[in-house]
């Protein structure tokens, strides 16, 4: 009964929010973000750790005022997914010439991705572009997890869970569909233990293989809301050594570069990144 209840909430309150300008809920959404901080910490010390990690030469003031930051970011995209359906006629995307070629290539590719910017609208712009499949954790509440299938599910979209078919996700690459996948979440014992601001990370193998066996093209992408609200998606090609030749180096090297790219990105924009994932050695927390 619960998870049917949290759907027809999640449904009511989309449609309430959609009936009014999306200025309003970037307001409110900041907002929020300033209530979660001060009120409602929400893995607060998590994100402090983690900024601790990253960044060693900032003090607790400019930590505090950063994770601020991020709170306000993700009350923003926080609205902007519950407006998700109607989301690309009422938001600015700005894409270079260079992103668009990319993604109107015949092949398949896979595309990794981080919690950077905006990544939930990810996928409906490559939608416009590609076939597209998106590689997704599923949600304990089953209502919300119907409500956010839904808004992820556009024309040329189809979603499979984290635990799904490998063998889907390569005939997907062959029959040269985008495959999405999400790849900074600490992939623990499964995964390659990579530097990741100067600490080790583990990094899930799943992309290196997927290249391993299919020489997909291989990208790195992200969408990041600009200082005016309008948001700006953009790809990189991921290039991998030619002298990488075995399986374990191939993945390694995938996952060493998709690392250093993402790290760059959140130097540029931290207050953009999800802190609040346990990213390193739990012994850390």
């Amino acid at each position: 009964m619960i998870n049917f209840f949290t759907y027809k909430i999640l449904v009511l309150i989309s449609i309430l929010i959609n009936i009014f300008n999306r200025s309003i809920f970037i307001k409110i959404g900041q907002f929020l973000g300033l209530f979660l901080f001060y009120i409602i910490p929400i893995r607060k010390k998590v994100a402090k750790i983690n900024l601790k990690i990253a960044f060693p030469d900032l003090n607790n003031k400019d930590i505090n005022l950063l994770i601020k930051k991020t709170y306000q970011h993700y009350g923003i995209l926080l609205f902007d997914f519950l407006r998700q359906k109607n989301k690309l006629n009422k938001v600015n995307i700005i894409i270079d010439e260079k992103t668009k070629k990319f993604l109107s290539k015949e092949s398949g590719k896979i595309f990794m991705t981080g919690h950077i910017g905006n990544w939930e609208i990810i996928l409906p712009l490559i939608g416009l572009y590609t076939n597209v499949m998106g590689v997704a954790r599923e949600q304990n509440n089953k209502g919300a997890d119907q409500f956010i299938k839904e808004c992820r599910l556009y024309p040329g979209i189809s979603l499979i869970s984290n635990k799904g078919s490998i063998k889907k996700m390569i005939t997907a690459l062959n029959n040269n569909f985008m495959l999405m996948l999400v790849c900074d979440q600490n992939a623990k014992s499964s995964g390659n233990v990579i530097d990741f601001f100067n600490k080790p990370s583990s990094i899930p193998k799943g992309p290196g293989l997927f290249y391993y066996i299919t020489k997909a093209d291989l990208v790195f992408g992200y969408c990041i809301l600009n200082n005016n609200s309008d948001y700006e998606f953009k790809i990189e090609e991921i290039k991998i050594e030619n002298n990488c030749e075995q399986k374990e180096q191939v993945v390694i090297e995938v996952n060493r570069v998709y690392s250093n790219m993402l790290e760059n990105i959140i130097k540029e924009y931290p207050e953009q990144y999800f802190w609040f994932h346990k990213k390193w050695d739990k012994s850390l927390y």
